[in-house]
């Protein structure tokens, strides 16, 4: 079983000064959110001093957007790398999406909670896993957060190489179901991206608990149609 390291933050902000004339930040209590560590990443956890420069941020939000988690990709000597991952504020029965930002340093990561996603920010999908089906997010496998490596957000709409894919939930659903039957029999965690290539749409796998970029070595599969159904119809390595 995947070993991942979790932090759930609950803070409660009475109140934020600030100057006089100037708007004043949202004010926000009894806030939870969670601070995510990737499996086996080797990161350092966060110090005393840091979760509180990160909840004071938090505290401080100025725009919409609730933080959910702070998925915590490499933190060691001094060089931060993670995504910022906001409330959802779309969800069906699999799937649920909302904003998220990517960060690459720990004033990025204090900027990103503080000023919440723009409306160019990325957005993720979070598939649930097929057992979760009948329960729904938040009572089956999984509980309501993304604690699970295996079913942690990724943002289809970021290409890498070809273009980005859109997709209803129930067809982006089915592709993932695909993806993941091959993907964890090659000793994949997390699925860190989908683009179209050559009329199919390739998945690509992360070794679990790989660090500090999204990308950096997997195990890739071609899903394509086949009748009514999506197939995995190649696979391959990528670095």
């Amino acid at each position: 079983m995947l070993r991942i390291g979790l932090v759930i933050a609950f803070v409660l902000v009475a109140g934020c000064a600030h100057d006089d004339g100037a708007a004043a930040p949202e004010q926000m209590t009894n806030t939870m959110f969670v601070t995510r560590y990737a499996p086996e990443s080797r990161s350092d956890r966060l110090s005393e001093g840091e979760q509180e420069e990160l909840f004071k941020a938090v505290g401080e939000r100025v725009r919409p957007g609730r933080v959910w988690m702070v998925n915590v990709e490499y933190n060691k000597g001094g060089i931060f790398a993670g995504e910022v991952y906001f409330e959802p504020d779309q969800s069906s029965e699999r799937v649920r999406r909302g904003y998220c930002i990517h960060v690459e340093g720990w004033s990025d990561l204090l900027a990103a909670v503080k000023e919440g996603p723009y409306e160019s920010s990325g957005r993720y999908a979070q598939v649930a896993l097929a057992v979760d089906v009948v329960h729904g997010f938040g009572k089956g496998f999984g509980g309501g957060l993304p604690f699970l490596e295996e079913q942690m957000p990724f943002e289809p709409g970021r290409a890498f190489y070809g273009r980005g894919v859109e997709l209803g939930d129930e067809e982006l659903a089915d592709v993932v179901d695909a993806a993941r039957r091959v993907l964890w029999e090659r000793g994949m965690g997390r699925i860190v991206g989908m683009e179209m290539r050559d009329g199919a749409i390739r998945v690509y796998g992360r070794w679990a608990g790989w660090g500090p970029v999204p990308l950096v070595g997997g195990v890739f599969v071609d899903v394509s149609r086949k009748g009514e159904k999506y197939e995995v119809s190649a696979e391959g390595r990528w670095e």
